[in-house]
Parts: structure tokens; sequence; C-alpha cells
């Protein structure tokens, strides 16, 4: 008995073949039986590399996805489709995971072959500070050219400074009414990224007065030889003159001829016929308890230091402290 087999009639997904069966007694005589044999693809594609683990990253770190092979022991064309879901909750502090999944098929529509990776990401909060400088003539400051990214969710907002009287709208700052409170005044804008980094940034900006022009000189500045508290309204009190426009503040201290302090003032009144607060009177003779129990100096000469202040209270007005003599009659 022999056999041979015939062609293949494929069908796709589904194969035949026809064996034939032929049997020779010794008389020559032959009989012949064909069998035919259906080849189906019944298998899911496999993966062949290496499967993905679970993992544990930064929001600022997640890696790529793997590029998966799968393979099929009948089908030629196999489909490889991915998805990826990120479970974040915007907003949220909360670790989150992703759900990578690669979803392989075969033409013959066996089962999908299904492979599932789990990365878990950590939130992490990133700090960049930055600084920057104002001048309080120069206009307003736009914060958010400090900002490498912004969204509709966030804004900025104020954390300290010298005063706490600042005109911050949106992200505009406004340093124009800060003349008298230079110095740091930091902000802080949190972005939060796609993947949850909290990215803050963080910016310090020094405002100044350097672009503030005063317009007075030494010789603008006129101040009292004599000092005669008696009444007539003349010389009544020590007085410094300037225009007020030169935006200056006074501290004046008085000398005996012994050296003794025996009048400060940090906050001067300035000009004729300026008045101040009770903490900063004009001297007209008082001694402040320096001489004995006395209230008002002797008749004498004195001395005094007058310093010049810009209305920040910083001596960056160029000039030096004015020092000489007065003259204090009380009779």
């Amino acid at each position: 008995m022999s056999f041979s087999e015939g062609t293949w009639d494929s069908q796709g997904c589904t194969d035949t073949i026809t064996v034939t069966f032929t049997a020779t007694d010794e008389c020559g005589l032959t009989s012949s039986q064909d069998q035919t044999f259906v080849i189906s693809d019944t298998t899911s594609p496999e993966l062949i590399t290496e499967f993905p683990a679970p993992i544990s990253v930064s929001c600022d770190n997640i890696p790529d996805a793997a590029d998966l092979a799968f393979a099929d022991n009948c089908s030629t064309n196999v489909t490889v489709t991915f998805t990826e879901e990120y479970m974040y909750t915007t907003n949220d502090t909360e670790e989150y995971e992703i759900k990578r999944t690669w979803t392989a098929v075969d033409e013959c529509g066996n089962p999908a072959a299904v492979v599932e990776q789990i990365v878990t990401v950590t939130i992490d909060e990133f700090v960049i500070p930055t600084t920057a400088d104002a001048c309080v003539d120069d206009g307003t400051v736009d914060l958010n050219q400090f900002a490498s990214d912004l969204d509709e969710d966030s804004s900025w907002s104020f954390i300290s400074g010298v005063t706490n009287d600042i005109v911050l709208n949106d992200n505009i700052f406004d340093p124009s009414n800060l003349l008298d409170f230079t110095g740091d005044y930091v902000f802080s804008y949190t972005y939060t990224s796609p993947t949850g980094c909290l990215e803050t940034t963080e910016v310090t900006i020094n405002v100044n007065d350097e672009c503030v022009v005063f317009p007075c000189t030494s010789d603008d500045i006129i101040i009292s030889k004599a000092v005669t508290p008696n009444g007539d309204s003349y010389n009544q009190s020590f007085d410094i003159d300037a225009d007020p426009g030169c935006g200056f503040r006074a501290e004046v201290k008085i000398f005996n001829r012994w050296g003794a302090l025996i009048f400060e003032s940090a906050d001067y009144p300035i000009g004729i016929n300026a008045t101040g607060s009770p903490d900063s009177l004009k001297w007209e003779g008082q001694a402040n308890g320096a001489i004995g129990n006395a209230d008002t100096a002797p008749n004498g000469t004195y001395y005094y230091i007058v310093t010049l202040k810009n209305s920040t209270g910083n001596s960056g007005v160029g000039l030096p402290p004015f020092t000489g003599p007065v003259y204090l009659g009380t009779k």
C-alpha cells in the first residue's frame, strides 16, 4: 500500500490537504481511497520579547512604553494595539497609576493576547528659585516672565515682603507705591504638570529706589544757626529747610560742648513751619534729662549732626552728614 499527497487548498485561516491511499494486490489490482485533512489556526499570538514588569517612578521621570513584539504560529499578520491610561486626578498630591496595555490579534479571530504593565507614579514638588530687581519708578513687573509653564488653574501668590501693602493684579506687580518700603518681596506660582508634578516658581524681587532722582544738593539745605524759643515766632526751633520735593527724611542729634547727647530724633520734621508727631517734635532747647534734672538746656553753643536720608530711610541720597554749631538763647 502506498499514499500520496495532493495540493494544499488554502482558505485563509483554514487550510485543507487531500491524501490518497492506494492498495495493490499481487495480481496487480489496485484500489484507492482519498482522505481530506482540515488544518485551522486556533492559537492566539504570543509575546516574544521580555515581559514588562511593574515599576515605580517619579512624576518627572516617567519612561516611554516598551516596544513589544508578538508572533503567531500560523498567521503572518499580527496587529498590536497599545493604550495608556493615566489614573491621575488633577491637583491630587497622592501617588497614582498608569495602566499600559498591549493587545495583539491575529487575522483569524482567535482570542487576543493581552499584556499589561502598571506604572506607579509618585507626586514630587520642585521649587525653582529666581531673583530680579525692580525700581519703584520703572513701572509694573509681569511675574509671568519668570514662570516656564502656566495654566489657567494657578495664580501668583504674595509670600512675604517689607510691607504687606502691595498691589498685585493677577500676574502684575506694581512697586510704585513702595518708595518707603524698599527691599525684598517674594512671590510664588505653582504649576501642575500633566504628569502631576508640582513645579513652584519662587521669585524674589528686590525693590529699590536707584532710579529715583533727588533734585536737591547740599546747597539747597538751610540749617538753623540760632534757636531762641522766646515766643516771638523767630528762630523758635531748630529748623532744616528743604523743598519737600527733595523727598528727604532727617535724623538729628544735638550735643552739648562736652559731647553729651541732649536731643535725638530719627524722623525730624523738615521745613520752617513743619510739624511732626510727638516722636518727631522739633528741638526748642529740650535737654531730655541729659543735664542734671533740667528739662531745658542753658544758653550756649551746641553742636548738631543732621543726616539726610531718602524717603525709604536709606542713606542713598549722596549727601554727607551736615555738622555745625547752633546757638541756643532761652532768655
